[in-house]
């Protein structure tokens, strides 16, 4: 009997053994498989799906590299961020904790003395820069550091010394040029270019020369142009993110948002870039929804993965969850570099009326000198301080900037904002007061910063009573109308106290809403008004009357608004009415009175000059108009238009688009010859989308696929549209080749 058991006994130890060995071992086997996984990786170009592994080994990165040196994390994960552009902040971030993964990458190092500059950490660069001082292998890079550590210094001239000290053979010498040309710039704007241009003959193809030259024309007011230069900088590099981030913000500062937005929306779709979905969903969700389907637009699988499900899954009017977002394995980081965060939880705690946390928050800001939106920042600092949020921290520790108050066309709120901080509160609007004591300041600020969908999310007033100033309901309104629509918007304002400028903008809803007799009505009664709503209301009155064909009735309107017709705007209907009907030798005449100072009239001549074919009459208007409004792309494409017609008439080849604006930039400058490498609007970003979107797809879908069966209790899981198969993808473009890059 006893033998009987021996058997079956043995068995089971066995089977337990297996099972002990099967539990206890795994970890160190899967983490075998996946530094071996996120090695290969590395090598074959794709460090951010390596991230995604090595992300899991966070806690081994000191520990390992003691007990199992062949398995070194925090050497891999080194390996893996310098290898990404622009990624200098989380190697300094890692160098901080860990500066021994450093010891022997000198590559790497330079990339964290970047960092360290960047952050104004001149001593943390110079105590680094010694470990290195007898360096070989990087001597080019560390010397442009040298000079931008001088430059941080406020040492400008030793750092134009220094850079003129040595020169580089070829194209290595393009980032000294370059930096020879920024330091130029506000003395000498003709060396600067010239530097440029000695840089680009070096390079032509160097994306960040193409970027100074679009800062430099930026700087001097050449929109149009500088816009050319950051889009062929992007082009010359669609990869690189920085470059892209540089268009989107050129956007962003002049107060193209919509642009902004489709920017990061191109390069996400193009590139898969994490950063760019949450640029995109981040503007869209606090300024202006673009109207993306963000179910159907995903990026890459990467280290942001888990911040961007978070992201997706916060509902509509919610900016942040502690909680869920504590569940993500590693979050903290996310917190000190993704500064996505730090405005999103900042206005969680001011939609929660947690004012005190709000206040922390803001002093204890890591992003405090690369702020997207320094404005609003320091007038959010301003208001707390001035209800009183801020508890046991010194207000000191939180001074306030009013510098970023002074644009000519700030909106109000922030003039008088810098009224009362400047101790001057009796000047002030006794409801603009009231309006800092309430809750309604957050929607207030938010409207005057353009950040019209929080702004929307935060006002809790159906009816906007007479203690606020009126612009805050002309202004919600406003936001209504841009983001909700035009009949939503009417029935708002319908319940506001109707002011002067109220019933004004309900005509114009009512006229966008096709109701022209209730738009009337309401129009009436404004128009012999001397101040600006009158002038407007006779104008649209006018349109009306027009429209209907009583061109008598349009006339009069304008006539008797007082100051209307003296006024150019005044001037431009009479024109428009004579146009009407049929007499274009008195709408010439009023045109010809009025054309230095008329868009309208300059436009008449344009299409005038077209018509009859005077090409370098409509070439010398059109630059007039361009110059006027630097970003219409409609007047930069008829311009290129008129140069090729004029060049046909002529019987020469059309010159390169861009030439136009090199003229007009050497009577900025100086004289220059380099014409032909001013910067067109080139027609390879759809080629180049055509050639990479099929594989870009394939390889972001096998990404998302990998991830969720991998992460089987991942976030999300039905936040993007992923049909089974890869069969709803169009076909690989005639004579590609498909390449099975890792996921």
């Amino acid at each position: 009997m006893k033998k009987f058991w021996i058997g079956p006994a043995c068995l089971i130890v066995a089977c337990i053994a297996f099972l002990l060995l099967l539990f206890v071992f795994p970890k160190e086997n899967t983490a075998d498989e996946d530094y071996r996984k996120a090695k290969a990786l590395i090598e074959k170009g794709n460090p951010k799906a390596a991230l995604g592994t090595i992300n899991k080994y966070r806690d081994l990165f000191r520990s390992n590299a003691q007990e199992m040196p062949e398995q070194n994390w925090l050497v891999l994960t080194i390996q893996a961020l310098k290898t990404i552009p622009n990624n200098g902040a989380y190697l300094l971030l890692l160098y901080q904790q860990f500066p021994e993964g450093f010891e022997n990458d000198e590559e790497a190092a330079t990339q964290v003395g970047q960092a360290l500059l960047a952050q104004e950490k001149v001593d943390g660069y110079r105590q680094l820069r010694k470990k290195w001082a007898d360096s070989s292998d990087q001597q080019q890079i560390w010397f442009l550091l040298d000079a931008d550590a001088l430059v941080k210094e406020g040492k400008q001239n030793e750092a134009v010394n220094h850079l003129l000290s040595r020169t580089f053979e070829g194209n290595q010498d393009v980032p000294r040029l370059l930096r020879l040309a920024l330091l130029s710039a506000n003395v000498d704007l003709e060396k600067s270019w010239n530097y440029l241009r000695e840089a680009m003959e070096k390079d032509p193809g160097n994306s960040d020369i193409r970027s100074f030259r679009a800062q430099i024309l930026e700087r001097i007011g050449k929109l149009a142009m500088a816009r050319a230069e950051y889009i062929a900088a992007w082009q010359s590099n669609p990869n690189d993110e920085a470059l892209l981030d540089q268009l989107a913000d050129f956007y962003f500062r002049h107060g193209q948002l919509a642009w902004a937005i489709q920017t990061w929306k191109e390069g996400l779709e193009l590139t898969g870039s994490e950063q760019d979905w949450i640029k995109a969903w981040f503007w869209s969700r606090v300024a202006h929804p673009s109207g993306i389907q963000w179910d159907e637009i995903y990026p890459t699988v990467g280290e942001l993965t888990p911040l961007i499900l978070y992201f997706q899954q916060l509902p509509p009017g919610v900016y942040w969850d502690d909680k869920a977002f504590d569940s993500i394995l590693g979050n903290k980081h996310y917190l000190q570099y993704q500064q996505s965060t730090f405005w999103l939880r900042l206005l969680q705690h001011l939609k929660d009326n947690h004012e005190s946390e709000a206040w922390k928050l803001l002093i204890y800001n890591p992003f405090q000198e690369q702020s997207w939106d320094p404005r609003i920042l320091e007038a959010l600092k301003f208001v707390l301080q001035y209800r009183g949020a801020v508890g046991d921290i010194p207000e000191k520790q939180g001074q306030v900037n009013t510098a970023f108050f002074d644009k000519s066309q700030e909106h109000q709120l922030f003039k008088e904002l810098k009224q009362i901080a400047s101790g001057k509160s009796e000047e002030v609007d006794p409801k603009v007061l009231s309006l800092l004591k309430s809750d309604e300041i957050y929607t207030a600020l938010f409207l005057a910063s353009g950040w019209l969908e929080a702004a929307l999310q935060f006002n809790k007033l159906a009816i906007v009573t007479k203690e606020y100033p009126d612009w805050l309901a002309f202004g919600l309104v406003q936001a209504l109308r841009y983001e909700r629509g035009n009949q939503i918007a009417l029935d708002f304002a319908l319940k506001q106290e109707q002011t002067p400028a109220m019933q004004l903008l309900i005509g114009e809803l009512l006229l966008e809403s096709g109701n022209p007799s209730a738009a009337l009505e309401k129009l009436m009664p404004l128009v012999s008004q001397s101040d600006a709503v009158g002038m407007r209301a006779a104008l649209l009155v006018s349109g009306v009357e027009a429209q209907q064909g009583n061109y008598e009735e349009a006339k009069r309107v304008v006539k008797e608004n007082p100051m209307l017709i003296d006024d150019v705007l005044g001037k431009e209907a009479m024109a428009h009415l004579a146009i009407l009907e049929g007499d274009t030798g008195s709408a010439e005449k009023i045109y010809e009175e009025i054309v230095d100072q008329s868009e309208a009239a300059q436009y008449y001549f344009l299409q005038k000059a077209i018509t009859v074919k005077n090409w370098d009459e409509a070439e010398r208007i059109a630059n007039i108009l361009i110059k006027q409004n630097p970003l219409n792309i409609r007047l930069q494409e008829m311009r290129i238009q008129i140069e090729k017609e004029k060049n046909k008439a002529t019987h020469i080849n059309a010159a390169p688009p861009g030439t136009v604006e090199e003229k007009a930039l050497v009577s900025v400058i100086g004289d220059s010859s380099d014409e032909e490498d001013i910067a067109e609007r080139r027609d390879d970003g759809p080629s180049l989308w055509d050639r990479n979107r099929w594989q870009v797809l394939r390889d972001r879908r096998k990404g998302w696929e990998n991830y969720y069966r991998t992460h089987p209790n991942a976030r999300c899981r039905n936040c993007w549209k992923l049909p089974a198969g890869l069969d709803y993808y169009p076909p690989p473009p005639p004579g590609y080749e498909v390449q099975n890059t890792p996921g």
